[in-house]
């Protein structure tokens, strides 16, 4: 016969929950599936959704930049694709890289207003354009088979893709779980915390710049008046 357990079990506070969670060690890819499942649950990104721009001028700089990058990408990503050096922006760049960046830059007023209406914001300084500047940019070469595994750009503010060269039957972009056709002449630019990849190319030649953009606001000293 089976003995009722007429014991009371206190349920554990979601504080003492944290205290055990971070007594214990974790690996890396524990905390990586937490922090996945946290976003899911939570819907962050929902609303977030990439911005695309088409270059008017893009003949005018492409075959140029193709050739700049498919002769610097010796570095192989996770996924076979291939990449540059990373290079740090500071408008001493090849013509073409300084006036494909300088149009970027042209269209932070717009992005800027396009991610107000879909996120909340509670920065002041936010319509500071001369607080948002290109940090670094790369190169990326994918050949047939060649693919980019699942990441995102974290700490940065917003990242980008410019489509150089994209061969009939190349592979989209992958962002969220949305499949963005890309075409020569395409940007396309996120929230860096976006999750994106490359599935494996069926074609050879797609070719890409990746950059990144920081938000780094000029405060002013605060009048300390409502400490008094």
């Amino acid at each position: 016969m089976l003995k009722s357990n007429n014991r009371k079990y206190n349920k554990v506070s979601p504080d003492q929950q944290l205290v055990d969670f971070l007594s214990k060690e974790h690996s890396y890819q524990e905390l990586y599936q937490i922090a996945i499942q946290s976003i899911d649950k939570k819907g962050y990104n929902d609303s977030l959704n990439p911005i695309v721009y088409s270059y008017p001028n893009f003949k005018d700089i492409n075959s140029t930049l193709k050739d700049l990058v498919v002769s610097n990408a010796t570095l192989k990503v996770q996924g076979g694709g291939m990449r540059t050096e990373v290079q740090v922006y500071d408008g001493t760049d090849p013509e073409e890289i300084n006036t494909l960046f300088t149009w970027v830059l042209s269209l932070i007023p717009d992005i800027i207003e396009q991610y107000r209406t879909m996120s909340r914001t509670l920065s002041p300084k936010i319509d500071d354009i001369s607080s948002y500047s290109i940090v670094d940019y790369w190169g990326m070469h994918y050949s047939k088979g060649q693919s980019a595994i699942g990441h995102n750009h974290f700490p940065y503010t917003f990242s980008l893709a410019y489509y150089i060269s994209t061969p009939e039957g190349c592979s989209s972009l992958i962002m969220e779980d949305q499949s963005y056709d890309v075409q020569e002449g395409d940007l396309i630019i996120w929230p860096s915390t976006l999750y994106h990849c490359v599935n494996p190319s069926d074609v050879d030649g797609r070719v890409m710049i990746s950059s990144n953009i920081s938000y780094l606001p000029k405060l002013d000293k605060p009048q300390k008046v409502w400490y008094k």
